[in-house]
């Protein structure tokens, strides 16, 4: 939706992000970013058993709640260059990058772009018992 406006596409990649056989062997090639799928309950679609991906209104997330990322440079694997309804752990790891050293950039649900340091990126990850910024869907008692 937002194509049209965009007057340079390399505002969807970090100007860190190299171009290079790795870059290219992704799935998603146009951003760096990609967007929690907690926005659409992971796919989980309701009733239970159904897929769907439907969106929440904004009024159901916190503003601090972590909308994109930078997905791991350093995967290749197709599920995780999805650009939508992407985990904050896929294939069994953390899917964000650290390319930005002990911190990870974020945009948030208020609009607003953030460094979330590593130590909270980790522990909102692994945490399976109670929603957090990364874990929110709205559906889900744990957010996942």
């Amino acid at each position: 939706m937002l194509y049209p406006y965009l007057k340079n596409v390399n505002l969807l990649r970090c100007p860190e992000e190299k171009i290079d056989a790795r870059y290219y062997a992704r799935y998603e090639l146009i951003s760096s970013y990609v967007f929690d799928g907690a926005i659409v309950a992971f796919g989980k679609g309701y009733p239970a058993g159904t897929v769907v991906y439907t969106p929440f209104k904004l009024s159901k997330f916190r503003p601090s709640n972590i909308l994109e990322w930078e997905n791991d440079e350093n995967n290749t694997a197709t599920g995780e260059w999805n650009d939508f309804s992407n985990f904050p752990i896929e294939t069994g790891k953390l899917s964000i990058s650290d390319r930005h050293g002990k911190s990870a950039q974020v945009g948030r649900m208020d609009g607003s772009a953030a460094r979330v340091a590593w130590s909270d990126i980790t522990t909102w990850a692994n945490d399976t018992i109670a929603p957090n910024d990364l874990w929110y869907s709205p559906n889900s008692a744990n957010g996942h």
